[in-house]
């Protein structure tokens, strides 16, 4: 289960997703979240037809805008009609050999971020992308 701290400020709630292997995160929505709340923003997407290899799997993918605000803090704020995704990739653990390795270049991506255990042992890489990234793949990548 997710911990979210749900503040209200007036028009929109502020829901800070910090914490082990959380993303970092300030998700901007109209509702306070929790886990069910959430999957009203996901979204249905193919990281393999566009050219994405993952060493995991795939957890969600929410759909949103992502920006940084004045004072750094990255923020997400969830829409149905974002231009951003928000990809949640575990990886690892006890017998498994993933780990989280990808194909994304990170000049590409608008947001990367790493959460693993201490041990190394499992973990969850997030990704913001555009709605509409396509993986290019040059001649010096073969």
């Amino acid at each position: 289960m997710r911990e979210y701290e749900n503040i209200n400020a007036g028009k929109v709630f502020l829901n800070r997703w910090y914490g082990k292997y959380s993303p970092q995160l300030t998700l901007v929505s109209k509702e306070a979240l929790d886990d069910e709340m959430i999957q009203k923003y996901a979204i249905k997407f193919d990281p393999a037809a566009v050219g994405i290899e993952f060493d995991g799997s795939v957890n969600s993918i929410y759909s949103g805008d992502f920006r940084i605000n004045a004072k750094g803090t990255k923020i997400f704020e969830l829409s149905l009609d974002g231009k951003d995704m928000l990809i949640s990739l575990g990886w690892g653990g006890c017998f498994n050999s993933t780990r989280g390795e990808h194909n994304i270049k990170e000049e590409c991506a608008k947001y990367i971020y790493c959460a693993s255990s201490n041990g190394g042992g499992m973990g969850r890489t997030f990704f913001v992308l555009s709605r509409d990234y396509r993986q290019e793949i040059s001649d010096d990548d073969i």
